[in-house]
Parts: structure tokens; C-alpha cells; sequence
């Protein structure tokens, strides 16, 4: 990870994939050593014989010291995958220094703005589809960063790798694990897609871990932080639903009313003083978009070629297509988070389940998904120690990092040639491998679902199989 650091955004394609692959099997074997001290509330074992004690506290230091050294390269360096971090600056410059609303007011209106040139021209003609704490938090980076651009890149990935800490730093008190700090903080998709990338979804990810801890103590609090997770990114409200759903089945009514209500306030406050309905206009818009490593890309495919065929033009046959598919994905993301929370609703004891698995679903099954997505349930499923679908989120995101990653790009940002075969590894096996990874997790979780649902029937005798608790015992590992 270091070394990918170090050749920077103008890396070669080949050498990156190579490094990033070097990367993911030092994790593996990692996280292969420390496994069996992966339980929440023990200490983490060692496989020094003279010495156990000694040797963890070895084996943590130097996964702290990797840890920080590494979010802290990450900041320092310019982001190597993705160039969102630049439009989260011109978002907040629409705010902070054109005094406009960046839901009703696109970036283009403003030519003369430095901070076009920086931004993917894709997004010129897109307004905001951030929640509006996010859009006053970028223009609160803006404003303080006084229009100098290395300011502006700092602060935001600065951010960024503090909520990445934040999430290892929980995800070691509840488990006092290595292997679940170096699946959190110390890999190649949290480094260099989440922490040198400057990506808000880590927020996302912070906030739903946060609410977890709290929700059974202090439910108002849990509700305002994922009320103001929502207010960064409108997923959010899938963990919201799970959780109050958790807090009504365990008959604590009072903390579910605590828990909505405050995360009813923090929403509609929010909505109300960052522009009102306005905010979902982009929301509209970007329900139609169908991500390539969506289980329905293909579908999407096949739908534009028939309309293309039906003599319809490619926008308004990409326009419907959309449409269809976002219908199908979204019936299929609500009826599996449905299924699962329904078989999880007996065992699960800290509201993790109920929290992640309406966003796993969306994660798994959703039209439009990017790598950096997982790191909205990867936090909190390590912390409640769910192991294996922890590390298939893991391998899912590691896939989907490498399937993403930008190849050279020459002047005038022209994409430099690679050899074919390293397109074809690319863009052909690895992201085919994404879908089917996506597919096969959730075919689990719904056989896991539909089995616990089955045994714990009136009609079938047979012991009540605790049905969260049996599902995450054969997906994740606990």
C-alpha cells in the first residue's frame, strides 16, 4: 500500500493491480493469524509460546503504527482511484462561496470557477446528490480552506481518514481483536478507496457503527446519529428502519418512539434548512443510474437494446430502462431486507443485525453500487464480530476495487493503452467476478433466512433455532 502511495495517480495499470493484489494477501495472512482472537471482549491470543502477552501487544503496536502511518500517507497524497474529493469541493464552493443551493444550481453555471477544471466533467451538468449536513459540512471545507486547493484536498481526506480511525478504534474495544482492526482500517480498500479517496460514505459507516453501540442505552442519541447520517447520504434510512423495527420487537416501545423521534427531528430539520423538497430532486435522478457491478447491469443492457430496437432513441431507451430495473432491484433490496429481519428478529442482541442487513441488502442488490459502498456495514459487522460475511463484504470490496481501478491517463486526461490481456483481466473476469461475488452472498443470506424461517414454523416440530443467531452462525462465522 505504501508503494502505491509513493508512484501516486499516474501509476501504470499493471504494477497497480499487482500491488493492490500483494496488499489484499498480506491482509489475508493476517488476519489468517489472528483469527482465533477474534471474539468480542477477550483478548486477542498470540501465537508466541514464550511469551503470549508480550507478543500482542507486539503484533498491536505495529498494527497501530501501520495503521496511522498508513491513513496518514493516504492524506498527504493525491487521490490515486477517484476524484470525488473535487466534487464535493465544487459542491461546497457552490455554497460557501456562490451563496447557491447546489440541489437547484449546477456546476457549470459558474465557468470561471478554478474548481471546475478539478472536477470529473461528468458531474458538471449533475447537481448535489449529497444530504445537505454533508453539502454545509463541504461548505463549511471550502470556506476554511480559502479557494487553495491543496487545503481543500487535505481537509477532506483528513476527515475522512480521522471516521476511518474512529471505526478501528471502536472495532478494537468491542473485540480487542487485530485481525478486526486490520479489516476495518489496515487494507487496501480503506487506505487508498475510503481515506485517499475522501470519501463520505466512511460517515455513513461511522454513524451506523455509533448508533449500534448506543441504540440500547441511549436510543434518542442513536436516532439523531443515524437521522444525521441520512443527512449525508439517504441509505442511511435503511439502518434507521432496521433498528427501529429492532428496538418495537424487543416490546421497548418507548425507546423506539425516542429512537424515530429523534431521528424524525434530525431529518426533517435538516431537509427544511438545506433547501426542502428540493434535496430530493437529484435523489430522482439518480435512481435511474445502473452501476456496471450491479447484479442488474446486464438486465439494464438488455432492456436498452430492446427499446434501441423498438426504433426509441439511446436516452429515452436508457431513461426507461432504468426505470424497470430500478423498480426490480428496489422490490428485491426491500423484500430481502424484509427476510431478513424477520428471521434475525429473536437472537439479535445488540441491533447489529437489524441495522446492516437492509443496507447488505441494498449493497448486494441495489441498481447502482460503487466499492467505496462497503464501508457502510464492513465497521459494524467486524465489531459484532459476524466474521465470514464480514470478510465476504471484504473480498466483495476487494474485487470491486481492483475491477475500478483507473488505468494511466496521458494529457488532456486521455486514457494511456494497456495490453489486452490486462483489459480483458480487468474489465471482463474481475468485473464478472463482482456480480456473481454480490450474488452468491445474498442467495446465502436468503437460503440461511428461508431454512430458519422453515424451522422455526408452528407446523414443524423442532427446537427454536434462534433464528438471527443461526443465520450469521452459518453466513458469518459468529
Amino acid at each position: 500500500m505504501a508503494a502505491v502511495l509513493a508512484m501516486g495517480p499516474r501509476a501504470p495499470l499493471g504494477p497497480g493491480l499487482a500491488l493492490r493484489a500483494l496488499g489484499w494477501v498480506g491482509l489475508a495472512l493476517l488476519v489468517h493469524g489472528c483469527w482465533r482472537g477474534w471474539h468480542p471482549g477477550e483478548a486477542p491470543r498470540s501465537a508466541s509460546a514464550r511469551d503470549p502477552v508480550d507478543g500482542s501487544r507486539r503484533m498491536a503496536g505495529a498494527a497501530a503504527v501501520g495503521m496511522v502511518g498508513l491513513l496518514a500517507a493516504a492524506v498527504v497524497v493525491p487521490p490515486i482511484e477517484s476524484g470525488d474529493v473535487w466534487s464535493y469541493a465544487m459542491y461546497g464552493r457552490i455554497v460557501a462561496v456562490h451563496h447557491a443551493s447546489p440541489y437547484r444550481h449546477l456546476p457549470d453555471e459558474y465557468p470561471r470557477d478554478p474548481f471546475l477544471t478539478r472536477m470529473d466533467a461528468v458531474y458538471h451538468h449533475t447537481p448535489s446528490r449529497y444530504g445537505p449536513l454533508f453539502s454545509a459540512a463541504a461548505g463549511g471545507v471550502a470556506a476554511a480552506a480559502h479557494g487553495n486547493p491543496l487545503a481543500t484536498r487535505l481537509l477532506f481526506q483528513g476527515l475522512a481518514a480521522l471516521a476511518a480511525l474512529a471505526c478501528a478504534v471502536v472495532a478494537w474495544r468491542k473485540t480487542s481483536s487485530i485481525a478486526a482492526v486490520a479489516l476495518v482500517a489496515l487494507n487496501p480498500f480503506t487506505v487508498l478507496a475510503v481515506a485517499n479517496g475522501g470519501h463520505n460514505d466512511v460517515f455513513v459507516g461511522l454513524a451506523l457503527l455509533g448508533a449500534v453501540v448506543l441504540v440500547a442505552r441511549r436510543p434518542a442519541l442513536a436516532g439523531a446519529v443515524l437521522g444525521a447520517a441520512v443527512l449525508v447520504k439517504a441509505t442511511a434510512v435503511l439502518a434507521l428502519a432496521g433498528l427501529a423495527a429492532w428496538l418495537l420487537y424487543r416490546r421497548h416501545r418507548a425507546g423506539a418512539a425516542l429512537f424515530a423521534g429523534a431521528a424524525a427531528l434530525v431529518v426533517l430539520v435538516g431537509g427544511a434548512l438545506g433547501g426542502g423538497a428540493s434535496i430530493l430532486t437529484p435523489l430522482r435522478q439518480a435512481r435511474l443510474e445502473v452501476s456496471k457491478a450491479s447484479i442488474w447491469h446486464w438486465l439494464d443492457r438488455a432492456l436498452i437494446q430492446r427499446y434501441v430496437h423498438q426504433h426509441h432513441g439511446l436516452v429515452t431507451a436508457r431513461l426507461w430502462a432504468g426505470r424497470e430495473v430500478s423498480a426490480v432491484a428496489g422490490v428485491a433490496v426491500l423484500g430481502t431486507a424484509a427476510a431478513l429481519l424477520l428471521a434475525g428478529r429473536r437472537a439479535d442482541r445488540d441491533g447489529a443485525g437489524a441495522a446492516t442487513a437492509p443496507v447488505l441488502a441494498y449493497l448486494l442488490l441495489g441498481a447502482y453500487v460503487l466499492p467505496w459502498y462497503a464501508v457502510w456495514v464492513l465497521p459494524t459487522l467486524v465489531a459484532g464480530a459476524r466474521r465470514r460475511l464480514a470478510l465476504a463484504v471484504v473480498v466483495l470490496a476487494a474485487l470491486f476495487q481492483m475491477a475500478e481501478l483507473p488505468g494511466r491517463r496521458g494529457p488532456g486526461g486521455a486514457p494511456v493503452p494497456v495490453t489486452p490481456w490486462l483489459h480483458h483481466l480487468q474489465s471482463g473476469a474481475l468485473y464478472l467476478a463482482v456480480p456473481v461475488v454480490e450474488a452468491a452472498v445474498a442467495a446465502a443470506l436468503i437460503g440461511a433466512a428461508v431454512a430458519a424461517a422453515r424451522r422455526s414454523s408452528p407446523s414443524r416440530p423442532g427446537p427454536d433455532p434462534a433464528a438471527w443467531g443461526r443465520v450469521f452462525s452459518q453466513v458469518s462465522g459468529r
